[in-house]
Order: C-alpha cells, then structure tokens, then sequence
C-alpha cells in the first residue's frame, strides 16, 4: 500500500492551471524563499513550514494585491452567509471563486460554475463546483451547468464553506472521480515521446478551497489517512493544493524539493504551509521555489 508522505512549491489557484513550467511565469516576477521547520505528526510524515519574505523589491506590490484580494474573498463570503438557504450561500461561495479566476486567468483559460467532466469513454465525474477549461474543445452551455470534455479541462476546484472531516473527504473523493483523457487525443509528435505522459501526469491541476476550516496539521493527518486507505487512487489526482482562507495551504510535491534551509523533501509529499498574517494571499499566486547552495540535508521526519 502506497503511503503518501507528509510535507510545491510552485504554482497557487492562478499560476497552478495548465502547463507546469508556465505556471510558474509568475514565480519570475516575485519569488519567496521557504524557510522550512520540521514537525511531526503520531506514525506520519510531516512537514511544516512558515514563509518568510526574504527580499522585498518589487514583491511589496504583488504581495499587497494578493493580500487585498484575499480580504475581499474573505468580505465576500461573510456577505454570502447572509443568505437565508445554505444552497445559497454555497453558490455564492462558488461565484466567489469563479469570479475570481475569470479576473485572472490568462484568456485562453474560462472559470465556470458547477459542472460535470465526462470522457470519451462514457464515464463521468462527480459535480464539480468550479471547472477551468481551455479554449480548444466543444462547448455545451446550453444548460446552466454545463459539462466539459476530459480534454478541456485545466482544472478543477472542489468550494467548502467549512472543511471539516467529512467535507474533506468529500471534496477528495469527488476530485478523483475526474475521468482519464484519451492518451490518442494529444499528439506531440514534433517532441520528444515522454511529453505526452509528462502532461497526462499533470494535468488537470485540483484544489480544495475552503473560507474556513479545522487546524493544518488536523486537515494534514486526515488527507494522508485517505489516501492510504485509497491506493488506487493515483497521484495525479491528488490535489496540488488544499487551501483554508488565510490560514494554511497544503502543498503536493510530484517531485523531490530543497527548501531554503538545506533541507530535502521528499517527492510524492503533502506539505504543510501555514500563512503569515503578511503572506495570506500566498495561495492566490504562483510563486518560485528559490533554493539555496546549501548542502543536502533530509528532512527529520518520523
């Protein structure tokens, strides 16, 4: 059985959909540093980190935007809790989010509410509260919510209200139950023939997104025990992210990652990232690892 360890950098809810590489364009224009402490949780592998800005230049201003807009988010979803139905509310919440990313996702990408993604085989995924598409499939907005081809899809985000257990779960379990794209709809021929796998294996990328929700390192306990009493489910359908607004973000890691401190974590890692009062709209924005020429050291982790 496959257990998931605990600890990308990389790529937040705009910089993280579609191509890897580029998702880190942001990350060029402002890069943070991680300054990584090591925790541990009972019988799992934990990392936990704090963020520290380590230069300011022209970060001020993309850190203050960012910071901004996670206030706003955060306004918003106290105005949306007004509402006298929680299927309400929900919605509203999700609005939030699509309205989000229509502001700031690059054109050839589109944020919509509440929607299926089938494949070319017949199967289909749970609802899913917002789907990022790409603008090179079909469309089929004649319905309210819609559906979208596997193909199409760069992305998708399961909204709480509040995580707690079951919530989560919930959002887990309704993210793996996005179909495989057909393999024959991609043809890279003109690249080198381990391309199509390299996208296969990491696209879409998957969020979890809640306003509010139980401690990181609770959440950080719960996601591993999911996934190793879920085997089956593989690792490119494990969220990128699992973000509680202002509070912490879980991060994934595909690969193996030094942080600032020397320190190495592991490939195939959830990462635990509490957020500075200053850095809270860290997950809103890609940002670039930036690693030191320290000597490799592993991680203590139990």
């Amino acid at each position: 059985m496959r257990k998931p360890r605990t600890a990308t950098t990389g790529s937040g809810l705009v910089g993280g959909f579609g191509d890897e590489g580029a998702g880190n364009a942001w990350g060029t224009a402002c890069k943070l540093r991680f300054w990584v402490s090591s925790a541990a949780l009972p019988a799992r592998q934990t990392v936990t980190s704090t963020l520290g800005l380590h230069k300011v230049f022209s970060m001020t201003r993309i850190q203050n935007y960012f910071n901004g807009v996670v206030d706003k988010i955060a306004s918003a979803s106290l105005i949306a809790s007004t509402a006298q139905h929680r299927p309400d509310i929900g919605s509203n919440r999700e609005d939030i989010i699509r309205d989000f990313l229509l502001r700031h996702l690059p054109r050839r990408l589109f944020a919509s509410i509440g929607g299926q993604v089938i494949s070319h085989d017949g199967r289909e995924s749970g609802q899913i509260d917002v789907i990022v598409s790409n603008d090179l499939g079909v469309r089929f907005d004649e319905n309210e919510k819609t559906f979208v081809t596997a193909e199409s899809v760069a992305g998708a985000i399961t909204v709480k209200s509040s995580l707690n257990q079951a919530a989560l779960i919930d959002a887990l379990v309704n993210l793996a139950s996005i179909p495989e794209p057909s393999s024959g709809a991609f043809d890279f021929k003109s690249l080198k023939p381990s391309s199509k796998d390299a996208f296969l294996e990491h696209h879409p990328s998957l969020y979890v997104f809640a306003y509010e929700g139980i401690s990181g390192e609770t959440c950080l306990a719960h996601v591993n025990d999911f996934y190793s009493s879920h085997p089956d489910i593989p690792l490119r359908r494990y969220p990128k992210g699992i973000v509680v607004n202002q509070k912490y973000m879980i991060r994934f890691f595909r690969s193996e990652t030094r942080a600032s401190t020397g320190c190495v974590i592991p490939k195939d890692t959830f990462y635990l990232m509490p957020l500075e009062v200053a850095l809270r709209g860290y997950p809103f924005v890609g940002l670039d690892h930036n690693p030191t020429q320290n000597p490799a050291q592993r991680c203590e982790m139990s």
